[in-house]
């Protein structure tokens, strides 16, 4: 009798394991079905009308320009760290002239969008989300909606939109910056 009840209590805790690990993946699924709704409301709020064009040209500005001198700065410590790294090892080959070009290929390639991408999602993500959630809590969002405006429009879509418009311009800015310093430090 004891060998049945603990095979029996063996296989119900075995059993649990998998309607746990079941429920994960359902809620996996859950997640990324959440997303691609929210997607979807994104760009369909995004391409339909009315547009927000005064809270879009807010968000330009609040991205875009008080990202600017962050990110300059940041291309300019990357320009100015891959000139000095770079400069001993080419010219032991006799390679020094190749300095400008690899400093140039390697700012424009790769060091560039990815420095610009990690500070303006930094700065920028952690602003929005910040600024988003205390509307939440504090019941903006409700208000919104009771007042016939659209959150995803007004709030979303033009976060979203002025986030991508404005981090190419800011990668060149940043490609700017970091091979004028890197130049500058040869």
């Amino acid at each position: 009798m004891w060998g049945l009840f603990r095979s029996f209590w063996h296989w119900n805790r075995t059993l649990t394991g998998v309607t746990k690990f079941a429920a994960q993946i359902v809620k996996l699924f859950e997640w990324f079905g959440n997303l691609a709704s929210f997607f979807g409301q994104l760009v369909w709020r995004a391409v339909t009308p009315p547009y927000e064009f005064r809270e879009l040209l807010h968000q330009f500005d609040s991205i875009g320009a008080m990202s600017l001198p962050l990110v300059a700065i940041a291309g300019a410590a990357t320009g100015v760290v891959l000139s000095l790294e770079t400069h001993d090892s080419l010219a032991r080959f006799g390679a020094k002239s190749m300095l400008p070009s690899v400093i140039v290929f390697s700012i424009l390639k790769e060091s560039g969008p990815v420095i610009t991408g990690l500070v303006v999602s930094g700065r920028v993500g952690a602003g929005i989300g910040a600024e988003l959630g205390s509307m939440k809590v504090s019941e903006q969002i409700d208000a919104m909606e009771a007042s016939a405006v659209d959150p995803y429009r007004y709030l979303v879509a033009t976060r979203v939109l002025a986030c991508v418009m404005m981090l190419p311009l800011l990668t060149l800015a940043a490609d700017f910056s970091g091979v004028l310093m890197g130049w500058g430090c040869q």
